[in-house]
C-alpha cells in the first residue's frame, strides 16, 4: 500500500510539474504574440504604440522638439509603413516624456486637443502637467466633452480632469448645470473662485487650500463638512450672485 502511494505522489506531483510548464508555455506564447503585435514608432515627433493586428494606435510621448510646443493637437490617424491606424488611446498608465517620467512634464506644453476617435484616456498622464492651462475634446468625440478646458463624460454628468495651471486661463470655473459628479484627476480647481451647482451630488476630495467655493445648496453633506477646515464656503448662492461677484473681482471676462 505504501509503495502505491509513494507511485502515486511522484505520478501527481510529475502530473502538476507538467502542468505548471504547459501554462507557462501557453503565457510566453500569448505574451510573444501581443508584443509581435505591437511596435513603438516616432512619427513627426510623436511616439506612438501601434496595435498591428487592429490597426489602432496609443499616443503616449513627444520628442525634445515638440516639447517646446505650447498646444499639442493629436491627430485621429496615422500611418506608418502604409498603413493607416486609428488613434484610440492616449497615455498608457503614465506618459513616458522624453527625460521625463510625467508625459509634458518637462514641457511648455498649454493646450492638448482630444480628437473623436480617441476611445480612452488615461488623465494620470497629465495629472502632473504643471504647464497646462486647457483640455478641448472634439465634439464628435462619442466618450469624452469638454467645457472650458476641462474634461467631462459625454453626458456631461460626470467630471473627470481638470488641468493644474487652469488659474492661469481663467480665474475662475462655473460647473455646468446638470453634472452629478465629480472624480477630478489634477487640480481642476487651478481657478480661485468655483461655482457648484445644486445638480452635483457626489463632491469628495476635490476642493484644495485656499479656494473659495460657492455653493448653490444651502447645506453641506457630512462628506463635504470638512472642506470648512481648509477652504472658504459660501452656501445658497445663485449663478446670477457669483458672476456678478466675479466681474466685480476681476472684471468681465
Amino acid at each position: 500500500m505504501k509503495k502505491f502511494l509513494s507511485i502515486f505522489l511522484v505520478f501527481a506531483m510529475l502530473l502538476t510539474a507538467l502542468c505548471f510548464a504547459g501554462c507557462e508555455y501557453i503565457f510566453d506564447k500569448i505574451r510573444e504574440d501581443i508584443n509581435k503585435n505591437k511596435v513603438n514608432v516616432c512619427l513627426d515627433g510623436v511616439y506612438y504604440k501601434l496595435y498591428l493586428n487592429v490597426s489602432k494606435a496609443c499616443v503616449y510621448s513627444l520628442d525634445d522638439k515638440n516639447g517646446e510646443q505650447t498646444k499639442f493637437v493629436i491627430q485621429p490617424y496615422v500611418e506608418h509603413e502604409g498603413v493607416q491606424y486609428t488613434v484610440t488611446e492616449v497615455g498608457e498608465y503614465k506618459f513616458q516624456a522624453v527625460g521625463s517620467p510625467y508625459f509634458l512634464l518637462s514641457t511648455r506644453m498649454q493646450e492638448v486637443f482630444i480628437p473623436e476617435t480617441v476611445e480612452v484616456i488615461h488623465f494620470e498622464c497629465l495629472e502632473l502637467c504643471d504647464t497646462l492651462q486647457k483640455v478641448d475634446v472634439h465634439p464628435n468625440n462619442p466618450n469624452y466633452a469638454s467645457h472650458d478646458g476641462i474634461v467631462y463624460t459625454k453626458d456631461m454628468k460626470t467630471l473627470l480632469f481638470g488641468p493644474l495651471n487652469r488659474g492661469e486661463y481663467k480665474k475662475y470655473y462655473v460647473l455646468p448645470s446638470g453634472v452629478d459628479e465629480i472624480t477630478v484627476i489634477g487640480s481642476v480647481w487651478g481657478a480661485k473662485h468655483i461655482f457648484v451647482p445644486s445638480s452635483v451630488k457626489k463632491a469628495t476630495g476635490f476642493i484644495e487650500r485656499g479656494r473659495v467655493v460657492y455653493f448653490e445648496k444651502t447645506e453641506l453633506s457630512q462628506d463635504e463638512q470638512r472642506y470648512l477646515d481648509f477652504a472658504e464656503i459660501h452656501l445658497g448662492y445663485t449663478l446670477e450672485q457669483f458672476l456678478q461677484e466675479m466681474a466685480e473681482l476681476y472684471g468681465e471676462e
